[in-house]
């Protein structure tokens, strides 16, 4: 009996030895990445507001001028994705209407046409890869008048989901947003801030529908029109997912572009390394620039 308490008291020695020795490497670790960070000169950005947090603990470890209230461009369908992928049916189909002609002049757009057939995920993906505006409001449009009633106008259905989209981010706990439209468009009120898209894009990034998406390069649909299937490719605009980009960054995994003459070059992306979880929103950088700052910050906060 005494041989057998002899030997477990020694195993637990060992066992107290290394779990206190992957504790210590642990904390070493994450100290030596905090005075490298302390050490290492802050990445000089183009972006006029930049914020980045980390996605496990929602802590800032980066910001500039992130309370800011700036043009949000399409980082908007962020906030328009997340609402569709907690109030519509993925598998639904909807005809696409009137709504298509509130896109404003020179949007980016996925191809759709009043009377298309599809469904709301072939939407989704529509409006998140090539940024398509013309989705935007279809979906507006669509889960407006589920929350509405389907008796709506698109006019009064894209109405009822913008005060959704408001709504939905004072729940988050934004304090500087403002929502006019489903797809960012330029609207002089119509304002966000980097930290306030931050919340809203880990919310969405979290969603398990929508997750995939972001990470696509690109995504083959097919849609009903005029009695006859038509096929659509559409590709990813975040060039930080793709592997043919001078721009590309292995440990990116979404999220979305925005681009207005008067944003600027805007980014969400996510990003994945090692036991990290990063979130980067850019607002107002350059076409270049956007990317570059992203990177940079990512660098930064990874610690090289």
């Amino acid at each position: 009996m005494k041989r057998f308490l002899k030997r477990m008291f020694l195993i637990a020695i060992v066992c107290a030895l290394f779990l206190g020795a992957i504790f210590t490497i642990d904390n070493w670790a994450t100290q030596y990445l905090s005075r490298m960070q302390a050490t290492t000169p802050q990445p000089l950005l183009k972006a006029g507001a930049a914020v980045v947090i980390n996605t496990d603990t929602g802590k800032i470890v980066f910001n500039k001028h992130e309370n800011m209230p700036m043009y949000p461009a399409s980082l908007t369908k962020l906030m328009t994705a997340l609402l569709v992928a907690e109030k519509a049916d993925w598998a639904q189909e909807v005809t696409v209407g009137e709504e298509v002609t509130f896109v404003g002049p020179k949007a980016s757009v996925a191809g759709l046409c009043a009377g298309d057939r599809l469904t709301v995920e072939e939407l989704v993906w529509a409006m998140l890869l090539p940024s398509g505006n013309d989705a935007a409001y279809a979906l507006a449009a669509h889960v407006g008048r589920i929350v509405g009633g389907q008796d709506l106008s698109a006019k009064a259905a894209v109405e009822r989901f913008v005060d959704l989209m408001n709504t939905r981010a004072q729940e988050l706990g934004t304090h500087g947003t403002r929502f006019v439209n489903p797809d960012g468009f330029h609207h002089n009120y119509h304002v966000a801030t980097a930290y306030d898209l931050a919340l809203i894009a880990q919310a969405a990034y979290k969603n398990p529908k929508l997750a995939p998406i972001f990470a696509a390069t690109e995504h083959c649909a097919q849609l009903q029109r005029a009695g006859s299937t038509i096929s659509k490719t559409w590709h990813n605009t975040n060039l930080l997912l793709d592997e043919t980009s001078p721009y590309y960054y292995e440990w990116a995994d979404g999220l979305k572009t925005g681009t207005t003459p008067e944003a600027g070059y805007c980014l969400a992306v996510t990003a994945s390394k090692g036991k990290q979880n990063l979130l980067v929103i850019i607002l107002r950088s350059t076409e270049e620039g956007r990317y570059t700052d992203a990177t940079s910050l990512l660098e930064y906060v990874f610690g090289g």
